[in-house]
C-alpha cells in the first residue's frame, strides 16, 4: 500500500512538471519587418518579474506575453 501512494505521489509530480509553462524557458521577441508596434510583457528568469515592452515586428514568439497576467503564469 506504501508503494502505491509512493507511485501515485511521483506521478503527480511529474504531471505538475511536464505541466510547467515551456514558453517561459524560450526566447522571446518579435519576428518579421513589419512596423507594427506591439506592446506587450516579457519574463524575466534571473530577474523572476515580468516587465513591459514596446516592440516593432511583425508577430510575438517566445516568452513575450499579450498581457501582464499571461505573463505571471511564469512565476508559478
Amino acid at each position: 500500500m506504501h508503494t502505491l501512494y509512493i507511485t501515485c505521489l511521483l506521478v503527480a509530480l511529474l504531471g505538475y512538471v511536464m505541466g510547467a509553462n515551456v514558453r517561459c524557458t524560450q526566447k522571446g521577441g518579435v519576428s518579421g519587418s513589419c512596423k507594427k508596434l506591439i506592446k506587450g510583457y516579457m519574463y524575466s528568469a534571473p530577474k523572476r518579474s515580468c516587465f513591459s515592452l514596446l516592440l516593432k515586428g511583425c508577430e510575438t514568439y517566445g516568452k513575450f506575453f499579450d498581457t501582464k497576467s499571461d505573463c505571471g503564469e511564469c512565476l508559478i
